[in-house]
């Protein structure tokens, strides 16, 4: 599932965070590192080649962010998250792939896990991902306007536990639930929501991914 906010996000106050890095492949790692480090709001506080290391340097340093790959020696990214879950302090986790299996993507739902992105890494949607607080200020919302969601999967019980958790916000509103790539792109047409929760592996025409990049 890939949560993908439409709305230009002005007046967001940011903070310094402090980030883990994980990925056993040696170039996409330091091409991380370099991308993050051209932002001075990020502060890369370790790295790691395998899941080992990275569930060392997570109980050590206590990080903000953990961005970490799900295929790594030793442990995977969903094993270090498995155990980092049951632990006092857990950071927010971005898991980065190259593609991976649906009983994975079944068993990050119930992970702390705050976004999965694709290979190759968009920098700047990474960046974004790793500076956007909870709690969005921004002046140019109404006081009671809520936050409008839309969302799609050809699971009706992700779907469904989707909604019954969010509908727990009184500052969410659901727009509507769908299956299906056209309903999706028809909805977020003519409906306008603020944030649109998708599925990346539907069996449709179009995935989660080529809806994001058509908005």
């Amino acid at each position: 599932v890939i949560i993908h906010d439409i709305r230009a996000k002005k007046g967001v106050e940011i903070n310094m965070k402090r980030v883990v890095v994980a990925d056993d492949n040696k170039f996409i790692l330091e091409q991380l590192i370099k991308d993050l480090k051209q932002c001075d709001k990020i502060d890369i506080v370790g790295t790691a080649n395998n899941g080992k290391e990275e569930l060392e340097i997570i109980r050590k340093m206590k990080p903000d962010v953990v961005i970490t790959d799900i295929e790594m020696p030793y442990m995977t990214g969903i094993d270090v998250i498995e155990t980092i879950q049951a632990e006092e302090y857990v950071p927010e986790f971005i898991v980065i792939t190259g593609g991976t299996s649906t009983e994975i993507m079944k068993k990050m739902f119930n992970l702390p896990i705050k976004m999965l992105l694709n290979k190759p890494i968009n920098s700047q949607r990474l960046i974004d991902e790793i500076l956007d607080d909870i709690e969005i200020k921004n002046d140019n919302l109404n006081e009671n306007e809520k936050i409008k969601i839309i969302i799609a999967d050809d699971e009706k019980e992700c779907s469904d536990k989707l909604k019954s958790n969010l509908s727990k916000f009184d500052e969410i509103e659901i727009l509507g639930i769908t299956n299906s790539d056209e309903e999706e792109i028809k909805m977020i047409e003519e409906l306008k929501p603020d944030i649109v929760i998708t599925d990346l592996l539907r069996n449709n025409q179009f995935t989660g991914l080529d809806i994001i990049k058509k908005y």
